[in-house]
């Protein structure tokens, strides 16, 4: 069983990853994954910056197998605050996504799935932080370098490293 979603991209606020993953217990084989609409390429001035070409590359060819537990994961939609604060993604890619999944099991039979995306449904989400989350921690230890660093350069009166 395959299944196309968008999920949180972690540590990375505003952004969504298109997942294609395998669910099912057994191989599938002769992959195919289509977007309706179909995937717009970015405009000249954003080409050098933008994912999508990785996506569009990716999914441009059948894939020859995908095993159990296996996921394919790309960004689809990288957030960028606008002007009112509120995120647009800088890819050119549709808020609202039909993938259709078509692939084979190990015996031969052909399987079709269509899954409707909708970015729109993570925006009104809310969220919780803990003091103990990774990223919280990782804030903490670089405050705490900067004052170790703040009471060395007091010691040597200023002085850099090495002029003792």
């Amino acid at each position: 069983m395959l299944a196309a979603e968008l999920r949180i991209v972690p540590y990375v606020q505003g952004s969504l990853k298109l997942v294609v993953k395998n669910y099912g217990p057994s191989i599938a084989k002769n992959v195919w994954v289509t977007f309706q609409p179909l995937l717009p390429d970015p405009s000249p001035e954003i080409a050098s910056q933008s994912v999508t070409p990785f996506l569009k590359r990716r999914y441009s060819r059948k894939i020859a197998t995908l095993t159990p537990g296996m996921e394919l994961e790309n960004i689809y939609y990288s957030g960028r605050p606008g002007p009112d604060g509120i995120f647009v993604n800088f890819e050119p890619l549709p808020d609202q996504v039909t993938v259709r999944l078509v692939y084979e099991d190990t015996s031969g039979r052909s399987y079709r799935d269509v899954f409707h995306l909708d970015t729109q449904l993570f925006h009104d989400m809310t969220i919780a932080t803990s003091s103990g989350a990774p990223d919280a921690k990782i804030k903490e230890i670089a405050g705490t370098l900067k004052k170790i660093e703040g009471h060395m350069k007091t010691r040597r009166g200023g002085r850099g490293p090495g002029s003792d």
